[in-house]
């Protein structure tokens, strides 16, 4: 469940861009307290940048994290302590046929927000050399092309799926496939009406964030 990854540059709000590995500490005193430490991370230009999400007695803090490989930020974000959850806006489990059920349901979760779900490319297209490979490549195994964007995110979604599969995740912590819009509309109890593009989106979700204490 992904959509529009890589697009962005690895800013905070605020636009104050980070430098690989290094982080920005912000608190806030009010709203609820949660437990645990939760990284969510996306993919940006340079590599990836995750938020972490600390519950305490009087608050909330919240750390960002930039760094070239998924396996370097989260070892940055276990510095300041041990994350519980990795909450990543990438497919987990690439296909070899067929299109992933995670997709469909993503898909009929959001409602009218469903183009924001990317169905999964199956991994043989997203190890073929070039655009037009995969697109055939992903059409012999599924009857679906391969959009160029898609394409273009290929070395982050092999690399998340190497990471997941092979490297030597830290005991404890559990790594997950998230979705903003699934998020959104859970948050809500229902598909957001608006595009986060417009106006009316981005105060809708400011304000679901801000409800759950974020």
């Amino acid at each position: 469940m992904w959509a529009g990854a890589g697009r962005s540059h690895c800013q905070v709000p605020g636009g104050q861009r980070l430098s690989p590995a290094a982080a920005i500490t912000g608190r806030r005193d009010d709203g609820p307290v949660t437990a645990g430490r939760v990284l969510g991370v996306d993919a940006c230009k340079s590599g990836w940048i995750g938020i972490a999400l600390t519950g305490g007695t009087t608050g909330e803090t919240t750390t960002a994290y930039t760094a070239t490989h998924i396996e370097e930020l989260v070892a940055a974000a276990h510095t300041d302590g041990p994350v519980q959850v990795v909450a990543i806006d990438m497919p987990i489990g690439l296909p070899d046929a067929g299109t992933r059920r995670a997709d469909q349901l993503a898909r009929a979760a959001v409602g009218a927000r469903r183009s924001s779900v990317f169905i999964t490319p199956v991994r043989a297209a997203l190890e073929a050399p070039d655009h037009a490979t995969a697109i055939a490549v992903n059409q012999h195994a599924t009857g679906a092309g391969v959009s160029a964007q898609a394409f273009a995110l290929r070395r982050k979604l092999l690399e998340v799926d190497a990471w997941v599969r092979h490297a030597r995740i830290q005991a404890g912590v559990r790594v997950v496939e998230v979705h903003p819009e699934v998020s959104f509309a859970t948050l809500a109890g229902r598909p957001q009406p608006d595009s986060k593009r417009t106006w009316a989106g981005a105060i809708h979700r400011r304000r679901l964030l801000a409800e759950a204490g974020i």
